[in-house]
């Protein structure tokens, strides 16, 4: 556990979603083929950093 913890620490601790980074990008693209898979087609995603953040954008889309 302590050295899976130590490899991601090493590889992405935390980032804002003000930056692109490569784990995100990737993690996008999988939802965005999950939702695709579920709806019959593909949407947009946004990353969130923190519940209230999440709450406000999905008032906002609403």
């Amino acid at each position: 556990v302590a050295e899976a913890i130590c490899t991601q620490a090493n590889t992405l601790l935390h980032v804002s979603n003000l930056f692109a980074n490569p784990v995100a990008t990737e993690a996008a693209v999988r939802l965005n083929s999950l939702l695709a898979e579920v709806t019959g087609e593909g949407g947009q995603v946004f990353f969130c950093n923190s519940g209230a953040e999440a709450n406000e954008a999905a008032l906002k889309l609403a």
